[in-house]
């Protein structure tokens, strides 16, 4: 599967750890800014939630909850992704999203940064709407220049579980 001009984001409006309103506000910011923005896609997983116009045509599509299997293709297929959380739980979309190859926008909070764990991990300090505005530009800019990313072959092809592979990421297997 060919990586497509697609932002995935982990978008669940009911919970407040996730920050939907900021990533919103953050996808509303890069579409007005962002010269090529209206050559994008945004989905949203997670929760249904009314779809959200962004500008120039551009609209954040929820998809709500998803099968593996569409989970698995829209991830194959993602370039970007965000998915933040306020809360010192390690976060798993955004170990998901890294592992088939999206450069995902998370947030440091307190003890946790996943930003060491991948190179597709992007872990910000600071996440206000113009932070990741800013560093989702800067990856739409690297997608321009090279449109594929690593992934982890092996959990894609399904020989590992997550879990295993976080293990052996950290030393522990």
């Amino acid at each position: 599967i060919e990586k497509k001009k697609q932002i995935l984001i982990y978008g669940r409006p009911a919970v407040a750890r996730n920050c939907f309103e900021l990533i919103a506000m953050a996808l509303m910011q890069w579409a007005k800014q962002y010269p090529g923005s209206g050559e994008w896609s945004v989905l949203s997983l997670g929760e249904q939630h009314p779809d959200i116009d962004l500008s120039n045509g551009m609209a954040i599509k929820s998809m709500g909850k998803a099968s593996l299997e569409d989970y698995a293709r829209i991830m194959m297929e993602s370039s970007i992704g965000i998915s933040l959380m306020v809360s010192p739980h390690p976060s798993y979309p955004p170990l998901g999203m890294a592992a088939y190859g999206v450069r995902v926008i998370t947030n440091t909070y307190a003890n946790k940064d996943l930003g060491g764990v991948s190179s597709n991990i992007i872990s910000l300090n600071r996440f206000g709407p113009e932070d990741i505005a800013n560093c989702l530009g800067r990856l739409a800019d690297e997608y321009d220049k090279q449109p594929l990313f690593d992934g982890l072959d092996e959990y894609i092809d399904g020989g590992k579980t997550l879990v295993h592979i976080c293990k052996e990421i950290d030393g522990l297997v």
